[in-house]
């Protein structure tokens, strides 16, 4: 299904047009009937000769309204532009016009209405003024209609027109991110919270988990209606009803989205390029207090200048858009920016990044290049504060492989789930552009991160002269302890394991157990050493269950204590407490006899242990403990049990 839109002034016939084409009157409240006036959005549906049901929303065209005018008309296929014949252009035909260019609906219909009021003479007049107006604009080659709505003249040509406007309009794409703008919050006897837009990315159907945001609301799809026909399924486009259980009315709004569960994250800053009316009557300064329009949404924005000092008449800019309120908004979403004080519309553009990361000062000479302080840290210094133009024009291009470019470059590495969240395309479409990235050498894709070429180099060079130099400095160990060296790169243990892994896999590391270390690296000892490790371990061997403190052992060697550790870690020997190591022999020794012991009688204590070894209490209490450390005892009162890892003594 495709959506039509109006807009024009307000007494211009919309309403009255949209009841001559569809049979339904668009003004559903009360007021508006009343004083014949629409203040919100109405929606119907026309169906077509070929059959084709398309749903069609009213706007508002009183400048006090043009807000709700806002919710409505994002995200429709064809906009059916009204000039009354008898009034000819007004200031509100001018900001509609201007609005409907900022958000790029290309298909239009002129309808000139109100034609039976008025002579022949006339109305060719208000047609030459009304195609001077849109010189310049996406409606300057739209297709003129003249009509009475109240008549009913020229009503069946329009309905043609219409027709043909549609009939080269691309299918609705589903790529699988279903994402419906709220526009209408309601509820209904016996059913519950009702909310409507226009569905756009993908399908839904019912009993699908859907998230509201912001807010985070998960609700379930109860049932789904589109031209008041009810549906298993709706598919991408078309204007939508859904009855959603497990929200509270006051908690969904217009200007809400419902998405797929972490699809999408809500931003409250976003990165964009703006374009200003031309009738813009004051340059746009930065921090300027305006209001973001997009999709159905309404915030408070501060709009900071990113590459120009002030925005004159009909120029382009690029902008941060910081905003009071969190928002749905996705890469190329089309907005609009008003001035709340004035009450005009100031510009409008295409997002580029939501949600961004904040510039800092006002000064867009110094805003940093979006540069994450990971990055900062991956690089080693501190970057420069200078705005990145080209990682913004990158984005601003509607291009998924140099998004991907730029988002991965901007960040040093991502993982594919968040890259996913900022792209409203097929997953199909990122996997195609990463490989091309790939194959280009600009990326590097791990298992579920992607990095940019450089910080990959960059984190391979850290990791390799850590590792490097921690040999050089500590030669009897047989490497860095894994936490040591992801501290020192500054990056998670979820991407820490997966750069170790490559690393490994290209044969640059070697990982055992807790410790890292490069694949030339051996633990050698010199004669004097060696001459240290059997002295120790001789000593250790003299006096198995009464062995000689740690102090004692590496007396008189000048690198005894990293011998020592060496010891240690080869399994050569045991360290039970602190200033007291047994040979590895010892120990299993020791572990075959507390289990027997353990299962002959039930249970061993102190005493059992000094004399069953024959040593002292100085050497069975800290036995005994380390017995509970690794699971092979219990400690249950003054005697122990067997732990859980007894059996594999």
């Amino acid at each position: 299904m495709y959506v039509i839109g109006t807009a024009g002034h307000i007494d211009h016939g919309k309403s009255t047009l949209i009841r001559a084409l569809t049979g339904a009157h668009p003004d559903r409240l009360k007021e508006e009937q009343e004083r014949g006036m629409t203040i919100d959005l109405g929606f119907s549906f026309l169906e077509l000769s070929s059959g084709q049901v398309v749903g069609v929303v009213d706007v508002p065209g009183h400048h006090r309204f043009v807000k709700n005018m806002l919710a409505g008309v994002g995200g429709v296929d064809l906009a059916l532009f009204v000039v009354a014949a008898t009034e000819s252009w007004m200031p509100q035909s001018q900001e509609h016009l201007e609005i409907v260019d900022l958000l790029g609906i290309e298909r239009g219909i002129v309808v000139l209405t109100k034609v039976d009021l008025v002579e022949t003479e006339w109305i060719e007049m208000v047609e030459e003024e009304v195609r001077e107006k849109l010189v310049g604009t996406v409606l300057e080659n739209a297709p003129m209609v003249q009509v009475s709505g109240t008549a009913g003249t020229g009503i069946d040509r329009l309905r043609s027109a219409i027709e043909e406007a549609l009939s080269d309009v691309p299918s609705p794409q589903d790529v699988g991110r279903p994402r419906l703008w709220i526009d209408r919050v309601f509820t209904v006897k016996g059913a519950g919270t009702v909310v409507t837009g226009t569905l756009q990315g993908g399908s839904i159907r019912l009993d699908d988990e859907l998230e509201a945001l912001p807010g985070g609301w998960r609700v379930r799809v109860r049932a789904l209606q589109s031209h008041n026909q009810q549906l298993e399924e709706a598919p991408a486009g078309g204007r939508l009803a859904v009855n959603v259980a497990g929200a509270e009315l006051d908690g969904i709004v217009r200007g809400n989205a419902l998405v797929k569960p972490d699809s999408l994250v809500a931003g409250d800053c976003l990165d964009a390029v703006i374009r200003t009316v031309a009738s813009l009557q004051r340059p746009l300064e930065s921090e300027s207090e305006l209001k973001l329009h997009v999709g159905s949404a309404e915030r408070m924005a501060k709009v900071k200048l990113l590459d120009k000092e002030r925005v004159g008449a009909d120029e382009q800019a690029f902008v941060q858009i910081v905003l009071d309120h969190p928002v749905a908004a996705q890469w190329q979403d089309r907005f609009v920016l008003r001035d709340p004080a004035h009450q005009e519309t100031i510009g409008g553009g295409r997002i580029l990044r939501a949600p961004a990361r904040r510039v800092r000062g006002r000064d867009h000479r110094f805003h940093r290049a979006n540069q994450s302080e990971r990055h900062r840290v991956l690089v080693g210094q501190r970057v420069p504060e200078r705005l990145d133009l080209e990682l913004l024009r990158l984005r601003e291009s509607p291009e998924v492989e140099d998004f991907v470019r730029a988002v991965i470059r901007e960040e040093g590495w991502i993982e594919r789930g968040q890259l996913l969240q900022l792209l409203p395309v097929a997953p199909e479409s990122v996997v195609k552009a990463l490989e091309a990235a790939v194959a280009r050498n600009e990326v590097v894709a791990l298992k579920t991160f992607v990095l940019s070429q450089p910080a990959w180099e960059r984190l391979c060079e850290r990791t390799h002269g850590f590792v490097r130099e921690y040999h050089e400095n500590f030669p009897l160990r047989s490497g860095t302890p894994r936490e040591t060296l992801r501290s020192h790169l500054g990056i998670d243990w979820k991407l820490f394991d997966e750069l170790l892994e490559r690393l490994v896999d290209e044969e640059v590391l070697v990982s055992t157990g807790a410790r890292v270390r490069l694949t030339d690296h051996e633990v050698t000892y010199s004669p004097a050493q060696q001459e240290a490790v059997e002295r120790i371990l001789t000593s250790l061997q003299a006096a198995p269950y009464s062995p000689p403190s740690t102090d004692e052992l590496i007396n008189g060697f000048e690198d005894g204590e990293e011998i020592l550790g060496t010891l240690v870690e080869q399994g050569r020997v045991v360290r039970v407490a602190k200033g007291l190591v047994f040979s590895a022999d010892a120990c299993e020794e020791i572990r075959r006899q507390v289990v027997e012991h353990i299962e002959a009688e039930g249970q061993i204590d102190v005493g059992n242990m000094r004399d069953m070894l024959g040593t002292t209490r100085k050497y069975a209490v800290p036995l005994l403990e380390w017995l509970d450390q690794i699971e092979v005892t219990r400690r249950v009162g003054d005697t122990r049990v067997l732990g859980l890892k007894a059996r594999q003594a």
